[in-house]
């Protein structure tokens, strides 16, 4: 059990560079979307804008914006399990 909680110990520490670095990355990428969510609206704003368009684009930037919460939402709840599991094993092998 000790050998399990070591193993879990250095999983732990990897997902949480990676953690950190997907949410650093998120952010990057939520920063662009809205650049570009900013962008469409000045075009929409304009005299004789194709309405269409703006919705087709609307439509990938929100796709988009969702798959990358969910991608960081995704490594998020795996740590999370993680963590929780990590805490169980500490106090099966006492170290809590």
């Amino acid at each position: 059990m000790a050998a399990a909680h070591d193993d879990l110990i250095n999983v732990i520490l990897e997902e949480e560079e990676e953690v950190v670095s997907a949410h650093r990355a998120q952010i990057e990428k939520a920063m662009e979307l809205v650049k570009s969510e900013m962008g469409l609206l000045a075009e929409v704003d304009k005299p004789g804008s194709a309405i269409d368009v703006y919705v087709e684009r609307l439509a990938e930037v929100l796709e988009r914006k969702a798959a990358s919460i969910a991608e960081l939402a995704a490594k998020v709840k795996t740590f999370r399990a993680h963590l929780r599991q990590e805490e169980t094993l500490s106090k099966a092998v006492g170290l809590h």
